[in-house]
């Protein structure tokens, strides 16, 4: 994956030398700062393109610039502008005034002329005012365009790979350096028409060194604080028009002009350091505030969420538990009853059996009783599936005792005979491998010996009559 920090620093350098060897081609070739447009419009022109050329195949937004779509941004970049330029412009020729008029007042001599009427003075067709306007027009284009690469574009661009202040220094040093093709025109040119000297030529190298220096670190400071270059390119602008173009004296020398050059950008640079610490401490405090803020709101997020959590395992909890409707209540309250119902039987179904063993062991069976015994288990066994009956007037009116006696009578005596042996040894033997006890419960007291056919009739409901005839 590319890392976009890793080609911020290259780029960057690299549009400062396209845009170097543009201007370099408009000093040396055209020379469009030496005619009536008194600015390298060309370079200037031709920089624009390939700046927004950048942005567009870059994907880049106008912001890049240092350009702010907030009106309000606008109008105080406008204000601020005026305030940090023609004020310390008043105050500096204020002083010169001042000083001219105590020492020598036939020096004060105050005029108003454009650099570019200076170089076409002999061009009769040019009107001072038309002449006026041209420059207005170049000398503003050219440093937006500035303000724009430098301030806007450089200053970003550093600013995202290292902190503030070594951003700033950078692309102020990059604007120092883009005054170089200037001086290697003049300069030579000059010293070669005995216009200057050896040391003044120095001195205006060092001038130009530490004027470019520390206006381009005064931009980056008004557009750090303001958040975009419109100060910094109202600024710009009015002090190259207006501090080339008024003069209040005739005694203007090189030296004395980069002077008073210089006195005025020592002043506003000194507004602008009172306007960025007052600045930056307010929005050193504006973050702490939205920090404040911010922690607050994560920490009001962080308890709903441990609110949250809470709520979402008691949800949890309850959802895991079974909801029970009627409906299931009643269809487990009628299976609870079937169950008991069946526990019922088969304990009323074992004690029959055991008091049916008893009597089989008190009385001397012959070979119908020992007939009916088995006949009366395998009807036992039948009952045992019905429902235990609630009455005996219930188990009365099921029972038939003629059909007993008659399914009784149709059985193969041989056969029972045998059946009823072997079945008796068995039981018998199961009888005293396990012996069935009663729950504490079911225990019931100790009754007095009853015959077998009333053994019988208490089982089956058999009445009376029916009973001794069949015994």
């Amino acid at each position: 994956m590319s890392n976009p920090k890793g080609r911020t620093l290259p780029n960057a350098i690299s549009m400062f030398f396209i845009m170097l060897a543009v201007y370099s081609i408009d000093v040396f070739l055209f020379r469009s700062d030496l005619t009536v447009l008194g600015d390298a419009f060309f370079a200037r022109f031709i920089s624009f393109i390939i700046l927004f050329l950048y942005l567009w195949v870059a994907k880049e937004p106008i912001e890049t610039l240092g350009i702010s779509k907030k009106n309000q941004k606008f109008v105080a970049g406008g204000l601020y502008g005026v305030i940090f330029s023609v004020v310390p412009l008043a105050i500096v020729t204020l002083g010169e005034y001042i000083y001219y008029a105590a020492t020598d007042a036939t020096a004060l001599s105050l005029r108003f002329e454009t650099p570019n009427m200076t170089y076409v003075r002999s061009e009769e067709n040019l009107t001072p005012v038309v002449g006026v306007f041209i420059y207005i027009l170049t000398c503003f284009f050219g440093n937006t365009f500035k303000e724009f690469f430098f301030r806007g574009f450089l200053l970003k661009k550093f600013n995202k790979v290292t902190e503030f202040s070594k951003a700033n220094f950078m692309q102020a040093v990059m604007y120092m350096v883009f005054i170089l093709p200037y001086l290697a025109r003049n300069i030579p040119d000059q010293l070669s028409r005995g216009r200057l000297t050896p040391s003044l030529a120095v001195f205006m190298i060092a001038f130009y060194i530490v004027h470019e220096t520390l206006a381009g670190v005064k931009w980056g400071l008004m557009t750090r604080v303001s958040g975009s270059t419109y100060i910094a390119t109202v600024d710009h602008f009015l002090y190259v028009f207006l501090s080339n173009s008024i003069f209040i004296t005739n005694r203007y020398v090189t030296w004395s002009f980069m002077l008073h050059m210089l006195a005025i950008q020592l002043v506003s640079f000194l507004f602008v350091l009172i306007y960025y610490f007052y600045g930056m401490k307010k929005i050193n405090e504006k973050k702490k505030r939205e920090k404040a803020k911010y922690e607050a709101e994560l920490e009001e997020i962080q308890k709903r969420k441990k609110e949250h959590r809470a709520n979402r395992v008691v949800k949890e909890k309850i959802d895991s538990l079974e909801e029970i409707s009627p409906e299931n209540f009643k269809n487990i309250v009628v299976e609870s009853e079937k169950r008991q119902r069946k526990e019922d039987n088969d304990e009323s179904a074992l004690e029959n059996k055991i008091v049916l063993e008893e009597a089989l062991k008190e009385e001397t069976p012959h070979d119908n009783d020992k007939s009916v015994d088995d006949f009366l288990r395998k009807m036992n066994r039948e009952m045992r599936r019905r429902e235990n009956p609630t009455s005996s007037n219930d188990i009365t009116e099921d029972f038939d005792s003629d059909e007993f006696l008659k399914a009784y009578q149709k059985q193969d005596g041989s056969h029972r005979n045998q059946h009823n042996h072997r079945h008796h040894h068995h039981h018998k033997q199961k009888a005293e491998e396990t012996p069935v006890v009663l729950p504490e419960k079911k225990q019931m007291a100790k009754k007095p010996k009853r015959t077998l056919s009333q053994k019988i009739q208490s089982l089956g409901g058999i009445d009376d009559s029916s009973s001794n005839d069949l015994i």
